[in-house]
């Protein structure tokens, strides 16, 4: 040979071989030779790209698939012939990944990557996804890339509602009547939802307004005052409703109950 053999740039030779004899004058013949270059398995896979991204709704279905990678070998017969898997295996210990924990798994063959666990954006919202291709070639060969997974929120957690008295009980506040402190805080309201963006903003009223004002001290936090003194001979009971909604579409709303119980004035 006169330089080294390659079946993937050329995987068969037509020769012509002549004998030529030491007569005069000389005689000559030929014949044919064909030489077919038998593969080795000398080429790993290589996918079509170097990573993927796609992104999914987080009450995808368990089921769907929702894309298909693929990858292809220079090589020859079983050389060639490929299996996808997720090669958690090997990012384990650095990325405390295994088969099981995933969310998703791939098919052998197709490379079509499906749901088969339902996703919660609160819990885990992007997923890195270690590619695996590998031939069947005595001497196997193997080929990666990375598929990232962004899942997209869904307006699924209604707000909690949550009040801290100053004074009185878990379902009740306590104002002494005649307090002329007007606009002293009565109680603190917290509203968290776990939702994002617009699906986590939360906008929130009160029923009784006239009396009692529900102010946003900062995002998800406000205060609850009174108007003006309160009297108990007047009115000795008031059941306070807070109602709060986020900016989803459709839009989800929660509520809570608290009463204001009034009490006589301590001391002079």
């Amino acid at each position: 040979m006169v330089s080294q053999l390659d079946r993937e740039t050329q995987s068969r030779c037509l020769l012509v071989v002549w004998a030529e004899d030491g007569g005069s004058p000389a005689r000559t013949g030929s014949t044919h030779v064909d030489i077919i270059i038998d593969d080795i398995n000398d080429h790993p896979p290589a996918f079509d790209a170097d990573s993927y991204e796609v992104w999914i709704p987080e009450n995808i279905p368990v089921g769907t698939c929702f894309i298909t990678v693929s990858a292809s070998d220079q090589d020859d017969g079983l050389n060639a012939m490929l299996t996808y898997s997720l090669g958690v295996q090997d990012w384990g210990d650095i990325h405390h990944l295994s088969a099981a924990s995933l969310p998703f798994h791939i098919d052998a063959e197709s490379g079509k990557i499906c749901v088969k666990d339902e996703l919660d954006f609160e819990t885990q919202s992007v997923f890195l996804l270690p590619l695996l291709a590998q031939d069947a070639g005595v001497e196997s060969l193997s080929g990666r890339s990375t598929l990232t997974v962004y899942v997209d929120d869904i307006n699924d957690n209604k707000p909690t509602i949550l009040v801290e008295v100053i004074s009185g009980t878990a379902t009740d506040i306590e104002v002494e009547e005649n307090s002329e402190q007007r606009g002293l805080t009565l109680a603190f309201v917290t509203v968290v939802d776990r939702d994002s963006d617009r699906n986590g903003r939360v906008v929130c009223d009160m029923n009784d307004s006239s009396t009692f004002q529900l102010e946003e001290l900062y995002r998800g936090q406000y205060h609850i005052t009174a108007v003006f003194a309160l009297d108990r001979e007047e009115r000795d009971f008031y059941s306070l409703e807070i109602h709060c909604r986020d900016l989803g579409h459709p839009s989800l709303s929660s509520s809570a109950v608290i009463g204001v119980r009034l009490v006589v004035k301590m001391g002079p």
